[in-house]
């Protein structure tokens, strides 16, 4: 089983020229595959690890890191890892201000964390959850019980106002929630949209709101025949 990441030319209408940036290992559960791109145009990718515990902490396996594909895995892949000891992440995300990287991670039940991710380091997966291990990164939030985060975002626009800058989906959480982030530590969050079932991804609009998507008929909710929206944010 393969992930395939592909790179389009998108002319306002549709899409075209596919480029293959990388063929990455896949598995039934814990693929990830979600992306981000940094302030030098670099493309990131995050790998779970693929249902094996095995795969998080190894560096001779792609699954459980997060891959800096960068622009040259056009032209010359590699299997450089920028950090590794993943479990399953869903949400990956550069503040454009610090122009740090952020990630969610789902746990094995409970647990579940969002960390700032520095490269070369190991988050733990499976010998640490959250903390407590000092061959590892902790992570920021710990949640215990779980709320599966999903897709997070920095939202710095003038279109919404919102407390604190760091907005994150919940899918068990059932929300949108905005995160204190103040000196990198994350000290707050607050529910501010809900009532829509479970939010797999958020994102902002190239007109300055915020945009989310619902994993409603993912197998886990209540879905309606109507479920699975495209919701944008305008207050």
């Amino acid at each position: 089983q393969i992930n395939w990441f592909y790179k389009y030319d998108w002319d306002g209408e549709e899409l075209t020229n596919p480029i293959l940036i990388k063929k990455i290992s896949a598995g039934e559960i814990h693929n990830g595959g979600v992306m981000a791109v940094d302030p030098n145009n670099r493309i990131f990718t995050i790998i779970g690890d693929l249902g094996n515990k095995k795969n998080g902490p190894f560096q001779n396996q792609i699954a459980g890191k997060i891959d800096d594909t960068g622009v040259i895995m056009v032209i010359e892949p590699t299997e450089e890892y920028y950090a590794i000891g993943i479990r399953n992440s869903f949400g990956l995300t550069f503040d454009p201000v610090t122009e740090l990287l952020w990630d969610t991670e789902n746990g094995p039940a409970s647990i579940d964390e969002i960390n700032l991710v520095q490269v070369g380091k190991n988050y733990g997966w499976p010998e640490q959850e959250c903390s407590g291990n000092e061959k590892f990164i902790d992570s920021l939030v710990c949640y215990d019980p779980a709320i599966e985060p999903g897709g997070i975002v920095f939202y710095y626009g003038d279109k919404l106002k919102l407390e604190n800058s760091l907005v994150m989906a919940g899918l068990r959480g059932l929300g949108l929630f905005s995160l204190d982030t103040d000196d990198n530590k994350i000290k707050d969050q607050k529910s501010i949209f809900g009532g829509m079932g479970r939010i797999r991804d958020v994102n902002v609009g190239p007109d300055g709101y915020l945009y989310l998507i619902t994993s409603n008929t993912d197998g886990k909710g209540f879905p309606d025949s109507d479920d699975d929206k495209l919701l944008r944010i305008v207050k």
